[in-house]
């Protein structure tokens, strides 16, 4: 069931959302009622606004700064080299290693109009794309402090290019965004499904 948000004089059509019947293997979800994350103008964690969906607290993010000979490589052509990389770790993703700029080639990188935001790291506003692939790489030009060593960095997509470390070529591992081609990245609502305190009223308008 979808409902109607409204406060003051703004009304707000179908923000939040409820199940009569939970989903398959999903907790009984009777009772709560869920708000599409792009529909509201700020969600907040106590006095700290979130960003994208709400933070698991099982998440984890390590960044790394390392010597490692990182070599990014796409359609046989040399995307980025370098020996400064910063290694960054994510629950339940493969290594991304974030190259400075001076290291990658950005005569051969095309600047991409796609954005992107992570409640970890922040607001990924730069991407690129080379040749036949697209939005290959990114860059969070003022990440969220506890990733602020990865700020102006360019990290590449394992899925979509070859990445050679210490001359020995990553397996390509399967996530979301495998595909070369593919929208994941735009901006579309996300985070849906998350728990609101809010109550329902006879006229499915939320106060």
């Amino acid at each position: 069931t979808l409902w109607t948000l409204q406060v003051g004089d703004r009304t707000v059509e179908d923000a939040l959302f409820s199940f009569e019947e939970p989903p398959p293997a999903c907790p009984d979800l009777s009772g709560l009622i869920g708000m599409y994350w792009s529909k509201m103008d700020a969600v907040f964690e106590e006095d700290e606004e979130a960003f994208a969906h709400a933070r698991d607290p099982d998440h984890r993010i390590e960044t790394l700064r390392s010597s490692r000979n990182v070599r990014v490589v796409s359609e046989g052509q040399v995307l980025a080299e370098t020996n400064r990389p910063v290694m960054l770790l994510e629950s339940n993703l493969p290594p991304r290693f974030y190259i400075p700029k001076l290291d990658c080639r950005l005569d051969v990188l095309i600047p991409s109009p796609t954005v992107s935001t992570c409640p970890y790291k922040g607001h990924a506003t730069q991407y690129w794309s080379a040749g036949e692939v697209a939005d290959l790489a990114w860059c969070y030009p003022a990440p969220f402090l506890e990733c602020a060593s990865i700020a102006n960095l360019i990290a590449f997509f394992q899925e979509r290019v070859e990445v050679y470390v210490d001359g020995v070529l990553m397996q390509k591992a399967v996530t979301p965004w495998s595909r070369a081609s593919q929208d994941l990245w735009k901006d579309r609502p996300r985070g849906d499904g998350t728990e609101s305190d809010d109550q329902a009223i006879g006229s499915r308008v939320i106060r």
